[in-house]
């Protein structure tokens, strides 16, 4: 079965990799990413919600880049294929860098809340008894309030992240919040990690935060 839909992203290494990398749009891009990384392989990934089969590398100059499963790969139901896919996994490497870089201890996890595993980053600091949630799926002010009492349980505070247009922020006026544009929590997750943006050049801007509250 031909595979027509555009993957931009993936896992390096194996299906069970949360190391994820977009793939460069541009020819000359993705060239310049394979001749830095020979032996990479890309799967789509099961932390990506994908189907675990193997991926390649399309180059083209008449239309972007993208990944495509292989013929053997079995049918696929991953829901997100575009860049923003894999913001869960670059924010959990980016924090996990954070605190090894600041020698702190800490918890990341990604959450799937019911459409994805890509649906919020959890981050617990037992030092200090606060949590942080990223929460990148949409998500109405009931649900936020359940699952603020539940993380509060063993928390002694509790920080949201909320991907903008959320309709929580709304809402959200009686107590600091932050909401940040895809591509700021982009550019702070590849920014934090000590591996490095995983793409052959960095397009995201500066970080934007707007506070609420």
């Amino acid at each position: 079965m031909l595979d027509h839909r555009l993957v931009q992203t993936a896992v390096i290494g194996h299906q069970n990799s949360d190391d994820p990398v977009i793939l460069p749009m541009d020819a000359w891009e993705l060239d310049r990413w394979r001749e830095a990384h020979p032996g990479y392989s890309y799967w789509c990934g099961l932390q990506l919600g994908g189907c675990g089969g193997e991926l390649s590398g399309r180059r083209y100059t008449t239309k972007v880049c993208h990944f495509a499963h292989h013929p053997a790969a079995p049918v696929c139901h991953r829901k997100n294929n575009g860049e923003s896919s894999d913001d869960h996994l670059l924010i959990k490497r980016g924090v996990q860098g954070l605190l090894a870089e600041r020698k702190m201890k800490g918890r990341v996890e990604t959450r799937d809340l019911g459409t994805g595993p890509g649906d919020a980053v959890d981050v617990y600091l037992p030092e200090s008894r606060r949590r942080l949630r990223f929460q990148l799926s949409a998500v109405d002010h009931r649900a936020w309030r359940q699952a603020d009492d539940e993380l509060a349980a063993d928390a002694d505070g509790i920080d949201w992240i909320f991907a903008s247009g959320s309709p929580v922020i709304r809402n959200n006026l009686g107590r600091t919040a932050a909401s940040c544009r895809s591509a700021a929590k982009r550019w702070a997750a590849s920014a934090a990690s000590t591996s490095g943006p995983r793409r052959g050049t960095a397009r995201c801007p500066g970080p934007r935060w707007r506070t609420v509250g």
